[in-house]
């Protein structure tokens, strides 16, 4: 298997990437204190975070019809489109991966706190038992689509960004995150989109750079190989000669 090498500027926009992250986790909404099932339930019904949800479920729904659609997928298939595949991918199983801890949490404290009996359990349940299996099918053709140089950074900030918009929506986190706390999120988003928007810069030129020529090996057909295969030539045709009709008569009479 041929090594994936990495560039200077690879390593550098993932330097830029992984700096974004840190940046944007630092200065994130964050919770304090474990919410109760009574709070999660108001979270559940916020009109925003339902809003969040439905719109990640539609763009996770769209991308799998128009992959089952045979002209949609032909267009996705086609090699000037495999980088915008390679991103639909990402950004569809880390939709589902924030979704899914979501669910992970609602089901979660329902079974601590006795509370499988209310509709968000049972929500939580189905929508956990869709986007868990779904994040790993996404994911894999992702990696699939793409050198892990690239698909590992573009899923992971993707992921971190997603679940951090959705957490804190649905705990209502963004309304007490004060100016320079939110100026730390926005600028570790920029600067991850920035290194992300880089290496799909370079990801695209290598795929629109032709391909090197291989080596020809010449074969050699007049060479050593051509001259010791004629004495066993001259050999064999000798051994058939012996054991012709005459020869043989010849070697009885002899006898």
């Amino acid at each position: 298997n041929k090594k994936e090498l990495i560039s200077v500027r690879q390593w550098l926009s993932i330097v830029d990437v992984v700096g974004g992250v840190v940046l944007a986790t630092a200065f994130g909404p964050r919770s304090e204190g474990e919410p109760s099932m009574q709070e999660l339930l108001v979270f559940f019904s916020n009109p925003a975070f339902v809003a969040l949800a439905s719109s990640c479920s539609l763009i996770i729904v769209a991308f799998l019809v128009c992959k089952r659609i045979p002209s949609c997928k032909a267009r996705l298939d086609s090699p000037a489109l495999t980088l915008l595949k390679t991103v639909l991918n990402a950004f569809t199983a880390a939709n589902c991966g924030a979704l899914s801890q979501i669910c992970v949490k609602i089901i979660s404290t329902a079974l601590s706190e006795d509370g499988w009996q209310t509709p968000a359990f049972w929500l939580s349940l189905v929508g956990l038992a869709s986007f868990a299996p779904l994040q790993l099918v996404l994911l894999n053709n992702t990696l699939a689509n793409a050198p892990v140089g690239y698909a590992v950074p573009l899923y992971e900030t993707l992921l971190v960004c997603v679940t951090i918009l959705a957490g804190g929506t649905f705990f209502q986190e963004f309304d007490s995150l004060d100016p320079s706390h939110a100026a730390g999120f926005c600028g570790g988003v920029l600067l991850s989109v920035v290194g992300l928007a880089i290496l799909s810069v370079q990801k695209k030129d290598e795929m629109e750079a032709p391909p090197s020529p291989r080596p020809s090996v010449a074969r050699n057909t007049s060479g050593a190989s051509g001259n010791s295969a004629a004495p066993m030539l001259k050999d064999n045709s000798r051994r058939r000669d012996d054991m012709t009709p005459r020869r043989l008569l010849e070697g009885d009479g002899r006898r």
